[in-house]
Formats: C-alpha cells, sequence, structure tokens
C-alpha cells in the first residue's frame, strides 16, 4: 500500500508469488501518476520527481520479488523528502520499527562489529510494553541475526520474538505484540502520545512522542493537561527524541515557547500554488482550525 499525508492507495494486493512485469508496470506507473497528481510539498524541496522516476524506471522494474521491489519504490518515494511518506504492501509488512513498535534504533560499534541499539522506546507503544529499553541492544528478530545495514520491520497485527541484551548484560527473550493499526492507509501503531514528568521542584519534562491527527486538536488538549500537571516548575525540558511527526497539533506546543500571540503560517492549497499567490492573499493561521489545512510558515 502507498500511504503519506494524503488519502492515497494503489491496487497492491496481499500476495507472496512474484509480480509479472505487467504488475510491476501497473504499480509503478500508478504510483507516478499519484505523486504528479496528488503529492504536494508545502516546503517546495524542488525534488524533479518526473526525472527520479524516468532514471529509475528500469532498475525498479526488473525486480521481480515482490519485497526487492517494495523497498526500491520506497526508496524512490522517499527522495520527496516528505515526512509520512512511502510504499508500503497491502498486508502491512516491512513497517519499520518506528511505526510498528514505537521505537528508533542507532548504530553502535560492539566489540568491532556493528549492532542496533534502541535509542528511543516511547511510553504506551509495543516495545515499552514488552519492557525494551533505551540501551538495549537487539540481536536477532525471529531466531535472526539482525546487524546494520538491514533494517528491523515487522508486519502488523503480529507478534515478534526479539532476543536482546539488555544494558546490564543479560540475554532475554521478548515477544512484542503488534496491534492492527486504525487505519490500513496509515498502518502506524500510536503511543502514549504526551508525558510529563517531575525531575526536581523546579524542572519539569514534557515528553511529545508524536503529534497524531489531521487537525491535533486532542493531542493539543493533552499538551494543555501536561503543561498544567508541570505547574509551578520554573524550568521546562521538552523532548522529541524519536518524534513520529504527524497533524499541526505541534502548534499547541509552539504556543507554549512563544511569549505572546503570533501568527503561525498561511494555508496554501495545491491548486493555489499551481496557479500563483502572493502571500499577503492567503489564509492566515493564528490557531489551530477546525478543518485539515496544509500551512506554510
Amino acid at each position: 500500500m502507498y500511504y503519506w499525508q494524503g488519502d492515497l492507495d494503489t491496487d497492491w494486493h496481499k500476495t507472496t508469488m512474484n509480480l509479472t512485469l505487467d504488475e510491476r508496470t501497473k504499480i509503478f506507473d500508478k504510483v507516478c501518476r499519484l505523486v504528479a497528481t496528488k503529492h504536494f510539498d508545502p516546503g517546495m524541496n524542488g525534488v524533479d520527481w518526473n526525472s527520479l522516476a524516468r532514471d529509475r524506471r528500469d532498475q525498479i522494474l526488473a525486480c521481480s520479488d515482490p519485497e526487492v521491489f517494495e523497498k526500491e519504490v520506497h526508496k524512490l518515494v522517499a527522495e520527496l523528502k516528505t515526512s509520512h511518506t512511502g510504499f508500503r504492501h497491502a498486508g502491512m509488512r516491512n513497517i519499520p520499527a518506528r511505526h510498528a513498535i514505537n521505537a528508533t534504533l542507532q548504530r553502535i560499534d560492539v566489540n568491532g562489529s556493528e549492532r542496533w541499539m534502541f535509542q528511543d522506546v516511547h511510553r504506551g507503544g509495543p516495545a515499552f510494553a514488552a519492557g525494551i529499553r533505551p540501551g538495549d541492544l537487539l540481536l536477532e528478530c525471529g531466531g535472526r541475526e539482525v546487524r546494520p545495514p538491514n533494517d528491523l520491520t515487522f508486519s502488523v497485527g503480529e507478534s515478534a520474538s526479539l532476543l536482546i541484551e539488555q544494558i546490564n548484560g543479560d540475554v532475554q527473550k521478548i515477544n512484542v505484540q503488534l496491534p492492527m493499526p486504525k487505519s490500513q492507509k496509515h498502518p502506524v501503531t500510536a503511543p502514549e502520545a504526551v508525558s510529563t514528568e517531575r525531575l526536581s521542584d523546579e524542572i519539569g519534562l514534557l515528553r511529545v512522542a508524536m503529534f497524531p491527527g489531521a487537525i491535533g486538536i486532542d493531542v493539543a488538549k493533552d499538551i494543555d493537561r501536561g503543561i498544567a500537571a508541570l505547574d509551578g516548575c520554573s524550568r521546562l525540558i521538552v523532548d522529541l527524541r524519536g518524534n513520529t511527526g504527524g497533524g499541526i497539533g505541534g502548534l499547541r506546543l509552539m504556543s507554549y515557547l512563544t511569549p505572546g500571540k503570533l501568527e503561525v503560517g498561511y494555508s496554501l492549497t495545491r491548486k493555489r500554488r499551481e496557479r500563483g499567490y502572493r502571500r499577503e492573499e492567503l489564509t492566515r493561521f493564528g490557531r489551530i482550525p477546525s478543518h485539515k489545512a496544509t500551512l506554510i510558515w
């Protein structure tokens, strides 16, 4: 399945058989059409999609193995450099750890060889619930050794057996249960988005793992409650490590980091961009809107 910040999908059905050249061509061409007609990058990174697709076409279409084909198309789409843009199988497999189990991994050197180390493990996510913590080393997944550069990926809705070396040196087999996501178009497991902790009488810690929701009203209210829980602290640490992004609920967090009310951006649609615009004539936002919008800063 093809997913991003929009409602797009392809007709790639669940299969374990090799794809024919005709099937690969149909999928590839549909991805190209979707990007050309639906994708909108408000950051205007200036990626020449037509040239990218043309240069990679023959190489990608030569991949008869479905998993290799999936990875190559995903790499191509990743060149757009926009968050929440990707190409995934309809069976929701090969989902990266940050989206599937709410954990990020970092390459580290261990006795002269590379290993994956868990870096951010978000509360409320499958990895945290299974007992995995930052600093643990990943040794195996499903009985197979996993080392960089091979990524750790999952099939959502299933369980995964991981062999972990904890910080204290103990080696433990951990079973991680992956829930089914609420949306098949966005196969992302949602952790506890906002959590707080008082580090001392004066210092408060606010962690935000993601900004879920296209509008972000719910997470905005969670941020309000988190700030209220830290009332009395004179200093605040905001932890956004491993944040997977999401909707525009991040505006609420930004509002706490400014001394007064500021206009936060302008609404710009794809059609308006294509026919031209003057920023001064665009709708201005000073709050979280009540409907989905694209903002430019």
